[in-house]
């Protein structure tokens, strides 16, 4: 978030707006999250990645050609709404919700892939912080694996940062 804020491709506003259905969306998803054993678990991330493929694959253009944009961004309804869903999913899985917060963002929204990614971090940031408390009131974190990942979550962070801010930005959050 911090590097996306320095590059002035943090539009602030933006990111607030939506970081609030989404989360909304994180508290439902994680408080039900319990209901679930590990063969629903199974299944649904299974679903989750099937479809963050298909909707890369469906129109790889739209995403590489998205630097730019001559459009003006939807904040719309739907948006809020596909947002709080995104949110709703980090919440209960986490998995490939990077991916569905883009497509909402850069498909739906018409945010350029800089923005997006940018928005996309924030409030994902803060669907996950508040996914976190609520585990964890729970007892639901293992805190020396959780440790270990946020380590490695942090190296991905600043590489993706820096990738996703130079050139060929798109090819890379693409890929």
């Amino acid at each position: 978030v911090w590097r996306f804020h320095r590059a002035g491709e943090l539009p602030w506003r933006d990111a607030t707006r939506f970081a609030f259905p989404a989360i909304i969306g994180a508290i439902a998803g994680a408080s039900l999250a319990s209901v679930f054993d590990n063969v629903h678990t199974t299944k649904l991330v299974t679903v989750a990645i099937v479809a963050a493929f298909i909707i890369l694959l469906a129109n790889p253009g739209k995403w590489l050609h998205a630097d730019r944009t001559d459009q003006e961004p939807n904040k719309g309804p739907l948006v809020l709404f596909l947002m709080g869903c995104v949110g709703a999913w980090a919440g209960l899985i986490a998995i490939d919700s990077g991916t569905y917060a883009l497509a909402v963002l850069v498909l739906v929204a018409h945010f350029s892939i800089r923005e997006a990614n940018a928005i996309k971090v924030t409030v994902l940031g803060l669907a996950a912080l508040v996914s976190l408390l609520i585990f964890s009131g729970h007892g639901h974190v293992d805190w020396r694996v959780a440790s270990l990942l946020a380590l490695g979550s942090i190296g991905g962070a600043l590489l993706g940062a820096r990738l996703a801010l130079g050139p060929n930005a798109a090819k890379w959050v693409f890929r």
